[in-house]
């Protein structure tokens, strides 16, 4: 009867030759961790010297079957599980550039509303905030300019300079956008600005931004005048191959006497 070493090594290592059982059998009433330490050093796998314990045994069967090579049943495994994995990569990587523009553009709007308010307080001035849509080139260009001289009217009379380089955000448009869960009703829409214009210069061009939201020196916010909303609304949507996109879409809502900048995503 085989021992259980025999079968212990064949099965980590293979077929043991006929003729080195016998030497492995006399070892009998040992460990089969010893049983397959003497038939290691009998093959001269290991040194007697130099075998000290179980957890080397099989490190060095290991070795030996890696040895062996692939068969031609494992490679093309490896290959098709390789494939698969690439596939459902590749899949993936528009998902992941959209999300990863949506959350750039939504970070640096909300950044450039809160920054202007912040600049308005601080230097006791008017900030305004513009945004232009570009349907041909799908873009939005935000820019942000604040008054030299402190008066509501600076806008109108061209007494303003911008307070930050102008962003541009690829493949997105501003637009109305309702239904999205947790946004007030009743906000006045960046659509509707009544606030003025202005221009700036934005990669060798002129932009004109037609939508404004405007900040006192309070912090207040509004794009009509004597409005009695306590939110403004822009809405923020995702160009795909030149159609506004209705999922993946944001909102932001301005407090109009806080200031305080709320965006909300589906």
């Amino acid at each position: 009867m085989r021992s259980e070493a025999i079968f212990k090594i064949e099965s980590f290592y293979g077929p043991i030759p006929t003729e080195s059982e016998p030497f492995l059998e006399l070892s009998f009433g040992r460990s089969p961790s010893d049983k397959a330490s003497a038939w290691l050093i009998q093959e001269g796998i290991v040194e007697r010297n130099r075998w000290t314990s179980t957890q080397l045994i099989f490190q060095k069967i290991l070795q030996r079957f890696s040895s062996r090579g692939f068969t031609l049943v494992e490679l093309l495994a490896v290959i098709a599980i390789t494939a698969t994995l690439a596939f459902l990569a590749v899949g993936s990587i528009p998902g992941i550039a959209n999300s990863s523009s949506m959350n750039k553009a939504v970070g640096g709007i909300q950044s450039s509303l809160q920054e202007a308010r912040t600049y308005a307080m601080a230097n006791d001035t008017y900030v305004w905030v513009g945004f232009y849509t570009n349907l041909s080139q799908q873009n939005v260009t935000v820019g942000v300019v604040a008054g030299q001289t402190g008066a509501a009217d600076d806008l109108a009379g061209g007494s303003y300079s911008a307070i930050s380089k102008v962003s541009v955000y690829d493949y997105f448009s501003i637009n109305s956008i309702s239904g999205v869960p947790g946004v007030a009703t009743g906000a006045d829409d960046i659509s509707s600005s009544q606030i003025g214009t202005f221009s700036e210069r934005s990669a060798g061009a002129t932009v004109n931004f037609t939508e404004v939201i405007q900040f006192s020196p309070q912090g207040v916010a509004t794009v009509l005048p004597n409005s009695s909303s306590h939110w403004i609304q822009i809405g923020l949507q995702p160009l795909r191959g030149g159609s506004a996109s209705t999922t993946d879409v944001a909102v932001f809502q301005v407090g109009a006497l806080s200031g305080q900048v709320n965006v909300f995503r589906p």
